[in-house]
């Protein structure tokens, strides 16, 4: 991790420490009993069980289903919204 601070600092990046976590990708069968903890600049960085990465959702298992419902919650909406203005509206 010092590597990486480092190279951020040499090439003038920030890094905000609050907004950067981190996942731990394993099986599903597998259990995890390790308490890792990574820090930088003597900041502790968050473990999630899913992150955002460039729009998509992924969790520690790579599977689809956090993306999914996250997607689900977008269509529902808009479905409601089409369904009150379809009375309103011509084809």
């Amino acid at each position: 991790m010092k590597q990486i601070s480092c190279w951020l600092k040499a090439n003038k990046l920030p890094l905000d420490t609050d907004k950067t976590n981190y996942v731990i990708f394993r099986p599903r069968e597998k259990k995890y009993n390790y308490a890792i903890q990574i820090k930088i600049d003597n900041q502790l960085l968050k473990q999630k069980d899913s992150i955002k990465y460039l729009g998509l959702h992924i969790d520690s298992h790579l599977t689809w289903k956090p993306h999914i419902e996250h997607i689900t919650k977008k269509i529902k909406r808009y479905i409601g919204i089409i369904s009150k203005i379809k009375y309103f509206v011509s084809l």
